[in-house]
Order: C-alpha cells, then structure tokens, then sequence
C-alpha cells in the first residue's frame, strides 16, 4: 500500500500506527507466499485468463477493502483475498511480456533469430 494513503486509512479507520503496521505486514505476507502458487499456475494455464481472472478479483477485493468501516473487517480484507488477487495476476503478467513477439526476440538475441 502506497505511503500516502496510510494517513487517508489511518483518518477514516481511527487506526493507529500498530494497527497501519499489521495491516501493512498481513498484505505482504499474504501476496508472498500466494505469488510461487499463482506463478505455477501461470506456467500450467493459460496466461491471459489468470490475468484477467487476478484484475477482477483484485477489484473487487479492493472494492470490500473500501467498503471496510473498522479494523477487523480492513485487517480481514487486506490479509485474504486483496493480496491473493494481486499475487495471481503479478507473476503472470510479467512472465507473458518476453514472449509477445517475434520482432523482439531478434533484437535481443541474434542466435536465437537465425534459429528462428
């Protein structure tokens, strides 16, 4: 979560540092130990559908996070699904770049082009 919203949080939630904090760690735990799990994912299924699977979970994950009017509810929404629709659309979305086309590979890498 980006700095300059913790205060905006902190205002509507009455939250204090400690609780900022633990929402801030239950995020990132979560997105790390979700994002190997939607990286292999990504290696067995089909890259554009976990992307756009990811995008509309994280929506609407933000979208409950939003609608949170304490901190059990924030602290539920952030260490859950928030994260986890992150971590899912994350590693595919930067594994499928490289292989988007022909005209970038030979530029890179001369050897693989005259293969090709």
């Amino acid at each position: 979560m980006p700095r300059a919203r913790y205060y905006a949080l902190a205002l509507a939630l009455a939250l204090t540092p400690a609780q900022l904090g633990a929402l801030s760690v239950a995020r990132g735990l979560t997105q790390a130990l979700a994002s190997p799990v939607a990286g292999l994912l990504g290696d067995a299924w089909h890259r554009g559908r976990i992307i756009a699977a990811g995008t509309l979970a994280w929506a609407g994950a933000s979208l409950a996070f939003g609608l949170c009017v304490d901190y059990p509810q924030a602290r539920l929404a952030a260490s859950a699904p928030q994260p986890s629709a992150a971590a899912a659309r994350g590693p595919a979305a930067l594994t499928a770049l490289p292989t988007t086309g022909r005209r970038w590979r030979s530029r890179r890498c001369p050897a693989r082009a005259s293969r090709s």
